[in-house]
């Protein structure tokens, strides 16, 4: 995954490119984690889904252009993101491979909640 950083907020607006890419990196550390899941390696499972805490503490404050209601909402999920992949972590951490993929589904279902109401394509 591409390292985000401040450059999100150059020129001080939306940067979908760089929104893009986070979501997309997102989308692939998921997509290992699982596979860490199914085989195993918890080592690999908490590594992606630190990576996926630690870019929805970022994506909060990449929110798409949207009312201040819809914006609180975007913020409210990335939030709970963060909470549920370090729950999914911690899990990982301690050898809790049924806790971790329990953990690992609600992580999912904020994406699916967040995606349902922000992603239009």
């Amino acid at each position: 995954m591409t390292a985000i950083s401040i450059a999100w907020a150059q020129g001080g607006g939306f940067n979908k490119p760089v929104f893009d890419d986070a979501m997309e990196g997102t989308g692939k550390a998921a997509r290992i984690a699982f596979g860490g899941l199914i085989g195993g390696d918890l080592s690999k499972v908490s590594a992606q889904v630190k990576t996926i805490a630690a870019t929805a503490v970022k994506l909060r404050e990449m929110q798409p252009p949207q009312s201040a209601e819809k914006i609180a909402e975007f913020k409210a999920n990335a939030d709970s993101l963060a909470a549920r992949a370090k729950r999914v972590a911690d899990a990982a951490d301690g050898k809790k491979t049924a806790l971790a993929a329990h953990e690992f589904g609600g992580m999912l279902e904020t994406c699916v909640n967040c995606h349902a109401v922000f992603r239009k394509d």
